[in-house]
């Protein structure tokens, strides 16, 4: 995969809100834990990291790779690390 990746509108919002940086959603694009089929074609990369407080979170980004660069969709990080595989 190419490193160059373009980001929505909507996924930049949900970053800044989150606290999340560009290089963290570059870098699990690159080397997620998992990664699977979402909804519309598009893929779901997600791996465990270090939340506030030094919490497990789940960090997810949905990627179009239909599109040439492939763009990140959204990105979520959840609490709720029992989610990870897609669960």
């Amino acid at each position: 995969m190419s490193s160059e990746v373009e980001f929505t509108e909507r996924a930049l919002r949900c970053m800044r809100q989150r606290g999340i940086l560009r290089e963290q959603v570059e870098h699990l694009i690159a080397h997620p834990q998992n990664r699977f089929q979402g909804y519309a074609g598009r893929t779901v990369c997600e791996s465990i990291v270090r939340g506030p407080g030094g919490k497990p979170h789940l960090l997810r980004a949905v990627v179009d790779y239909a599109e040439d660069p492939p763009i990140v969709v959204t990105v979520l990080l959840e609490e709720d690390v029992s989610r990870y595989g897609g669960r």
